[in-house]
């Protein structure tokens, strides 16, 4: 168990804690800050791809990288609700159906349809349009 705890992940953020900042009902879940996560996964992807590769490159662009950001709410947990973010690299081909190639972004015990996940909504679609006037 120390090692997978030794594991760096990244931030990891409360959704209590935004829930407060926001004035919106809370829930328990966590998320991650999209743009250190999405700088984890190219490093990550990036040297798999040296070893053997993995990652396709459109137009022949080498080094461009397509992310697609999901969101799904589904019967589980202890109010029989909840819902998942989830990240996944596009250059991968057919991998990214496999569960293997999705990567965690925010899970909340809560419906998908609460204020809380509305205004999480919004914060990631503002995390998104930062990364991408960053050229």
């Amino acid at each position: 168990m120390s090692f997978i705890r030794g594991i760096d992940i990244g931030e990891v953020l409360s959704l209590e804690h935004l829930a407060a900042t926001l004035s919106v009902e809370a829930f328990p879940g966590v998320y991650r800050p999209l743009q250190p996560l999405l700088l984890m996964l190219a490093d990550l992807y990036l040297f798999l791809d040296s070893k053997s590769t993995c990652l396709h490159w459109f137009s022949g662009e080498k080094g461009v990288m397509f992310v697609a950001v999901g969101a799904d709410g589904a019967p589980f947990g202890k109010d029989d609700t909840a819902t998942a973010y989830l990240v996944s690299i596009l250059n991968l081909l057919n991998r990214v159906q496999s569960c293997n190639e999705n990567h965690l972004l925010m899970g909340a015990n809560c419906a998908e349809d609460v204020p809380l996940m509305k205004e999480y909504t919004k914060h990631l679609r503002r995390e998104m349009e930062e990364i991408e006037g960053k050229n």
